[in-house]
């Protein structure tokens, strides 16, 4: 053979090796984008030169594939041939780009290896998943196949806000008798025990004063989801007190029922600070003398 048609030869780049870009390039990471905490985004780079090479040497597309485990079964979230990016251009980069998410809407279950998980007041409750997402390539395919595992917590527990029900009022006029109640759905109560608290607590305000800056208590009920009972499909707490307990000369009485980790989501209306969520009653009305 001729000399310089070897020596050509030889200076043809072979677009079927395999070269790993040089930034990290088969990884899983969160999704910024994703509305919950629980999205992911999967990058493969490769050299669009190596693909049509691979395709033209018979290679066929890659399978992606995401799995879920939890405590009873493995679910697919993802499985999709995906096609790559050819071209005979040797500096023609690209990137194998899919998203994902893991956690399903909470069903106030939680399993057998559910943890506390999160800052002090805001703890949840969290189921833990496996994650496995794989690039499965063969043949001349294979070097861009790749394998990740990883672990996510889902919440437990629904994650709706104020599905407690709070009164606090004057239930006998004539009487000057208050009633005051806590009703919380059943299932979701269930689903928090053991994960937090819940508050009670009440205040003396001058009248017209400004009931946010109540922040210190007369009365302090801790552990208060320890008194609710169950009655029909909710877990219930009753108490009814005269009015006298509430007349006071000059000032208003104010209260507030608060939660802590699991419960915040069951009680509180907005954040997780107790000053934002005294309430004023109807007690107010009480006739005192």
């Amino acid at each position: 053979m001729n000399p310089w048609l070897l020596l050509m030869l030889s200076a043809v780049p072979d677009y079927c090796a395999w070269e790993e870009p040089r930034q990290q390039s088969a990884f899983v990471e969160p999704d910024e984008r994703a509305m919950m905490k629980d999205g992911f985004e999967i990058r493969r780079s490769y050299k669009a030169a190596w693909a049509r090479c691979a395709l033209d040497r018979g290679g066929t597309p890659p399978l992606l594939k995401v799995t879920v485990k939890d405590g009873t079964e493995t679910k697919v979230l993802l499985e999709k041939k995906v096609e790559l990016h050819a071209s005979l251009d040797p500096f023609s980069t690209s990137t194998l780009y899919e998203t994902f998410r893991v956690c399903e809407p909470p069903a106030n279950q939680r399993e057998k290896g559910a943890v506390l998980f999160g800052p002090h007041g805001r703890r949840r409750w969290m189921n833990p998943r496996k994650v496995t997402v794989e690039l499965i390539a063969q043949g001349p395919m294979a070097p861009i196949g790749f394998k990740r595992q990883f672990e996510v917590l889902c919440p437990a527990c629904a994650v709706a806000k104020g599905v407690a029900s709070m009164h606090h009022y004057v239930a006998d006029h004539h009487a000057n008798q208050t009633r005051f109640y806590v009703s919380v759905p059943k299932e979701r109560y269930a689903c928090a025990q053991g994960g937090g608290r819940m508050i009670v607590r009440r205040y003396w305000v001058d009248k017209g004063g400004e009931e946010w800056r109540a922040v210190h208590p007369y009365e302090a009920i801790d552990d208060f989801q320890n008194k609710l009972r169950l009655q029909d499909d909710a877990m219930f707490f009753e108490s009814r007190e005269p009015g006298a307990n509430f007349c006071k000369e000059g000032k208003i009485n104010l209260w507030e029922v608060i939660g802590l980790d699991e419960y915040a989501t069951i009680v509180n209306t907005s954040s997780y600070g107790p000053s934002s969520h005294i309430r004023r009653g109807t007690i107010e009305f009480l006739k005192c003398k």
